[in-house]
């Protein structure tokens, strides 16, 4: 007689749902955390991106007569020139000076490199989605093209740490440094103390020359005289 083999055993409705709460569980935790930590790291590549473009724009005012890259900004930038602000792309002794950049850096909120440049008294206006740079020829002022309601991950709007000669935020504070372990000094070897010196050998008294032990006869008594008989 045959037997119909077992009907193979699947999960349960409750247990699928549960899996899939967890899940969520999960994601919900997670996918936060990432998303901080991204903003975080954009935050911190276009605060550097600006710090580093601003600073080599000096370097070329102070070395081009006072004068900031005027509307062919990216190549004054990124190839030679002479101190008049001609620009040449290869090495010559006519033009001396720069690069200053080896290329343009995106904005990392949007990957756009691209560079609005605008002269006189051209105010910024925050646009409603991210670009790429803003530049004034006039003023030297330069910004990233970022919209108006981002915020950095500590909550202060970034167009706020954007601005130009806007303080950036303190780094972290550097942990101080472990104390030494303390050197042990070896004590100086101590010398051992002197053994006392062997006392001095007293000679012994020597008799008095002539005088031996003579056998004396007490006074009183007479002498023994010859032929007397010695008891």
């Amino acid at each position: 007689m045959k037997h119909a083999p077992p009907a193979a055993k699947g999960f349960s409705l409750v247990e699928i749902l549960i899996v899939v709460v967890l899940l969520a569980i999960l994601a919900a935790i997670v996918i936060p955390q990432v998303s901080n930590a991204t903003q975080d790291a954009r935050t911190t590549a276009l605060l550097s991106n600006l710090q580093t473009i601003r600073s080599r724009l000096e370097v070329y005012k102070v070395q081009h007569r006072d004068r900031y890259p005027d509307e062919r900004f990216v190549e004054q930038m990124v190839q030679y020139t002479d101190e008049a602000g001609d620009v040449n792309d290869v090495p010559d002794p006519d033009y001396p000076l720069g690069p200053y950049l080896c290329a343009i850096p995106p904005n990392p909120f949007s990957g756009d490199t691209t560079v609005e440049i605008v002269t006189g008294t051209t105010p910024f206006v925050a646009p409603d989605e991210d670009g790429g740079w803003w530049y004034n020829a006039t003023t030297g002022e330069f910004r990233a093209v970022v919209r108006a309601d981002r915020f950095a991950p500590s909550g202060i709007p970034l167009a706020q740490l954007i601005e130009p000669g806007a303080a950036q935020p303190d780094p972290a504070p550097a942990p101080e440094p472990a104390p030494a372990p303390p050197v042990a000094i070896p004590a100086p070897p101590v010398a051992p103390a002197p053994e006392p010196a062997p006392p001095a050998a007293v000679p012994a008294p020597v008799p008095a020359p002539g005088k031996g032990n003579i056998n004396r006869v007490p006074p009183g008594r007479n002498r023994p005289r010859a032929g007397d008989s010695v008891n």
